[in-house]
């Protein structure tokens, strides 16, 4: 895992210290998507495959889930349903060339697929900056680490 963090205040969004888990095998993909995270004053834990970030969602809670759904250790629906039932609240923007119909699964408005083959950077940090600034005060609850 490794871990990017913000290097001044956030510039424009005053989200706060928010932590986005990143779930992206391919480095290029990482890197841009990283970057444009990084501009938002987020501090983004970046895994490369599903096992990962089950580990880190184990020990740390985070604001955000930006995932691919092709994986090196997963199928792309095998993907977004253990994504899902890992991070019961929290919202989770799935940028993938993989497009997937949404009919039938239980994500709600919490999930938002992005398309990766006509990725536009303004709307992906529009998107992140709307489901970051919207989720509620109980949902940035850690619902993977047990209460001392």
């Amino acid at each position: 895992m490794t871990e990017t963090s913000h290097s001044s205040p956030p510039q424009e969004d005053g989200l706060g210290e928010r932590v986005v888990l990143l779930l992206e095998d391919d480095d290029v993909h990482a890197a841009i998507i990283e970057h444009l995270l990084d501009s938002m004053g987020l501090l983004t834990l970046h895994v490369r495959d599903l096992a990962a970030a089950r580990a880190l969602l184990r020990e740390r809670w985070v604001d955000m889930i930006v995932a691919d759904l092709l994986l090196p250790d997963s199928m792309p629906m095998n993907s977004l349903s253990a994504l899902l039932d890992l991070a019961e609240r929290i919202p989770i923007v799935v940028v993938t060339a993989w497009m997937v119909p949404l009919h039938g699964l239980h994500g709600g408005t919490r999930l938002k697929l992005f398309d990766k083959c006509q990725f536009d950077p303004g709307a992906f940090k529009v998107l992140v900056r709307y489901l970051l600034s919207s989720a509620a005060p109980e949902e940035r609850l850690n619902p993977f680490v047990d209460p001392l």
